[in-house]
């Protein structure tokens, strides 16, 4: 694959947007790219592609090469997690694919359906709790003004946000500690199989997300063991491309290990920041080998 060991700031390949989680708009995500001297960029919404050609526009007035871009849950089953008899909650990157697909377009719609659905009955759940602390509760204009400005990609974030917005809880991890951990509602999640032939079926590339520390529903929830990763990757090589070696949270130890084996399986290499904005402001804040931008050219 060509890689140099040249490290640089030029590259943030995991980014959210409105369309999902994140604070920022297309706009001021490329904005801020082009500010910091970034040559390419992806947007990885969760399980929505809403942002997508906003982005590209953008990025191609800017002269900033751009990747298409989604992140997916999935389950995955290994033994290592409790036993194999419940799944486990991955993340998944995709890239490269083709934003038009009609099958991948489907399969998203129906995840954004039952997103919305979820997310109703949660502020119902957090409703309840709120009458009885006789605390403000959400009305139905401020959830279809959530849901407006999602674009529909409406998730658990959203109603922390409110939480501390209406100021009944101080911060976010305060929200989902009082509320919204005990009151979810299960995702409509794909298994691991069915999420990677979405995305290969759409002509794009399966890249495990953030395996090591620090990132959201990540191999490093089931061991930090990196012999026992190495293990559960070799498990899913039917099924993912890449492995997202660089991570804003990843240790030098996780890094240089995820890079090896990628190389060891030729896999493709990616990185990115995992950008929210706001509190977690970091878009390229991360060094990361400029050879990863030639597996994208």
């Amino acid at each position: 694959m060509g890689y140099s060991s040249k490290m640089g700031n030029k590259i943030d390949l995991h980014m959210h947007t409105t369309a999902s989680d994140g604070k920022d708009n297309p706009e001021t995500i490329v904005n801020k790219a082009k500010e910091l001297g970034l040559e390419m960029i992806s947007v990885t919404d969760h399980d929505n592609i809403n942002s997508l050609e906003a982005t590209a526009e953008l990025c191609n007035k800017k002269r900033i090469k751009f990747v298409n871009g989604v992140e997916l849950s999935v389950m995955f089953n290994t033994k290592y997690y409790k036993e194999g008899k419940k799944p486990f909650e991955l993340h998944v990157l995709g890239y490269g694919f083709d934003k038009n697909n009609q099958t991948f377009h489907h399969e998203l719609k129906m995840n954004e359906e039952y997103r919305l659905k979820r997310i109703l009955k949660m502020v119902d759940k957090v409703n309840a709790v709120l009458k009885e602390n006789n605390q403000p509760l959400i009305t139905e204009d401020e959830t279809q003004e959530m849901i407006s400005k999602t674009k529909g990609a409406i998730g658990r974030p959203h109603l922390a946000q409110w939480l501390v917005d209406k100021k009944i809880v101080k911060d976010f991890n305060e929200a989902f500690n009082l509320y919204l951990v005990e009151l979810n509602v299960p995702k409509r999640i794909i298994t691991l199989k069915e999420g990677s032939e979405l995305i290969k079926n759409a002509g794009g590339k399966v890249v495990l997300a953030h395996p090591g520390t620090g990132g959201s529903h990540s191999l490093s929830d089931i061991t930090t063991d990196l012999k026992i990763q190495e293990k559960i990757i070799s498990s899913m090589l039917d099924y993912i491309d890449g492995i997202e070696c660089y991570y804003w949270e990843h240790s030098k130890e996780e890094t240089e290990f995820y890079i090896n084996f990628a190389k060891k399986n030729n896999l493709i290499i990616t990185g990115g920041t995992d950008h929210h904005g706001g509190e977690r402001e970091r878009i390229g804040q991360l060094e990361i080998d400029d050879s990863v931008m030639n597996q994208f050219n």
